[in-house]
């Protein structure tokens, strides 16, 4: 026989072996999960990427044509994305994929800690709880910060829960990482620091103020850093917080029960109330991983109840909450058949059979190519929109730039990443994401509040030059005429008859098309200028005509 410490570390051995091997699983898992979901692209990703484009040219972090505006809440994100603009990469292929790499190192850690923390069994659920989730390979694949943020707010509370001193002192700087890649991550370095002062002081070893002190150490960088960008933040556009949560700010407030009813048609969805046993199961052995995994699911479905969740398909809100959910159920069912053990072959495969029934219940719910719930068909077919909606804006964006005579133009559009990312334009957006007029002094009259807000008084100092109709199912392309007249194609404008009274859309302005070579064409409406003929005229591939006259 092997003596004893040869066999404990052949094991430990093999422990770390079956992480590299169940990663690999993942890497391989997901070129199937991305063809299941596809080219899901979401427009607000391109208005981050606008700030990362202006960045990249030297013209600051500013919107459209030099409007200094803070449209983004993910400004690490933002950030990552700069070098891929400086590089000329497609950069939401880039970032896409730069999701996909933080998605494997959840895996990692998520795997890593489920090892060290009850073995391979609870490794090997926890894992397969990621795999499958097509609400993560949906935010992957948005190019958007979810997943990102999801792996450093896990890599946070694995870090702070550590034995290992030296890990427990970048858990700060991570959780100040999550700060940076979302405006509300703050939330997730206070909730370490906080939890690393509870823990030093319930299982001190040494005097209270020596304790305080080593603490101190350990939370001072990453909070150092954290107020540095926001006093950089504050100093750079003046205001507290960014126009995308002022634009949002009445979620809560006209819906109040909506984040409650997100985070009930997420459990009934996902089919988490068969992983909720098991994950309460897990605190029956507390440790510091189990306890802040616990309180931190806890911390972020208040939030997410608080704000009143969101509009994206794949419970952006809540998915933060949902890893260390998969961690803490996946600790528990090893708990269960490791006890089970214990008192016979009878009870370990009944526990066996338990923990077989509610994984593989949540993986019929989780992975929507299999078991789908009304509410989960329901995300899916908006996902599906979501992602047709943003092709047709992709299609149309050379159309749009080609109907803009000069930079200084301003465009009103309520899609403000594609049109802004791709035309050389002042944007004008509608929603108030990335404009501090309709942010601060709008309200929800006529408008979704989960999209954000409208002020239709503002647009009367905005100096509006163009505007553009949308035909039917939400597209701007058309190969024939729908409209027929100027009224018709104001009243396919965003909010263009509310506009009309303000700007004078049926006097001041125009109707324009541009057409491309293969006869598609987009109407908008251009606001009359004596210095500039409404003459037909050429930009490349594009003609643009007046079909109306000039009224």
């Amino acid at each position: 026989m092997l003596p004893v410490r040869a066999m404990i570390r052949s094991a430990s051995l093999f422990s770390k072996w079956l992480v590299v091997v169940l990663v690999v699983l993942a890497a391989i898992a997901i070129p199937i999960q991305r063809v299941f979901v596809g080219d899901f692209r979401i427009d607000d990703a391109y208005i981050t990427f606008e700030f990362s484009r202006n960045l990249a040219a030297g013209n600051g972090l500013n919107y459209g044509a030099g409007q200094l505006v803070e449209g983004y809440s993910n400004f690490l994100w933002m950030i990552l994305a700069v070098p891929l603009e400086m590089l000329s990469v497609d950069v939401y292929l880039g970032m896409r994929h730069l999701a996909w790499g933080f998605w494997l190192a959840l895996v990692w850690v998520v795997a890593s800690a489920a090892r060290r923390e009850a073995g391979a069994l609870a490794a090997v659920l926890a894992t397969v709880a990621i795999v499958v989730s097509t609400d993560l390979v949906s935010a992957s694949q948005s190019a958007l910060e979810t997943v990102p943020f999801c792996a450093l707010v896990l890599g946070s509370i694995v870090a702070v829960t550590s034995e290992n001193i030296r890990l427990r002192r970048w858990a700060s700087l991570v959780g100040a990482a999550a700060g940076l890649m979302r405006i509300d991550g703050f939330l997730v370095l206070a909730f370490v620091v906080t939890f690393d002062l509870a823990t030093s002081m319930l299982e001190r070893k040494a005097p209270v103020a020596n304790e305080l002190r080593a603490w101190v150490r350990r939370a001072a960088p990453g909070v150092a850093v954290l107020l540095a960008y926001w006093a950089f933040r504050i100093g750079y556009y003046g205001h507290l917080l960014p126009s995308t949560v002022r634009a949002k700010e009445l979620i809560a407030q006209l819906n109040p029960g909506r984040g409650a009813s997100q985070v009930h048609d997420a459990v009934r969805a996902l089919g988490l109330l068969a992983l909720l046993p098991l994950a309460g199961l897990a605190l029956a052995r507390p440790t510091r991983l189990r306890v802040a995994a616990a309180l931190f699911v806890v911390a972020q479905t208040a939030y997410a109840t608080r704000v009143g969740g969101d509009w994206m398909p794949f419970w952006r809100f809540l998915l933060p909450g949902l890893v260390p959910l998969y961690l803490l159920s996946a600790l528990g069912a090893a708990q269960l058949v490791s006890n089970a053990r214990k008192r016979g072959p009878a009870h370990w495969r009944c526990a066996v059979a338990v923990v077989v029934a509610a994984f593989g219940f949540h993986v019929a719910h989780a992975d929507a190519r299999t078991l789908q719930t009304p509410i989960e068909q329901s995300q899916r077919q908006a996902a599906r929109q979501t992602k047709e909606h943003t092709a047709r804006l992709l299609e149309a964006r050379g159309h749009v730039a080609a109907m803009i005579r000069d930079p200084k133009d301003v465009l009103v559009t309520d899609y403000g990443g594609v049109h802004a990312y791709y035309v050389r334009a002042t944007i004008i957006e509608q929603w108030g994401l990335a404009n501090w007029s309709i942010a601060t002094r709008g309200d929800t009259q006529g408008v979704a509040s989960i999209y954000g807000k409208t002020c239709i008084p503002c647009y009367g100092e905005f100096a509006v030059d163009y505007l553009y109709a949308q035909v039917a199912k939400g597209g701007l392309l058309t190969d024939t005429d729908p409209f027929g007249s100027r009224d018709a194609v104001i009243r396919a404008v965003f909010q263009g008859e509310a506009l009309d009274p303000v700007l004078g859309l049926k006097t001041g302005f125009v109707v324009g098309r541009v057409t491309d070579s293969a006869g598609k064409s987009l109407y908008f409406l251009e606001r009359k200028r004596p210095e500039r003929p409404l003459s037909a005229r050429k930009q490349g591939v594009f003609t643009i005509e007046y079909p109306y006259g000039d009224g």
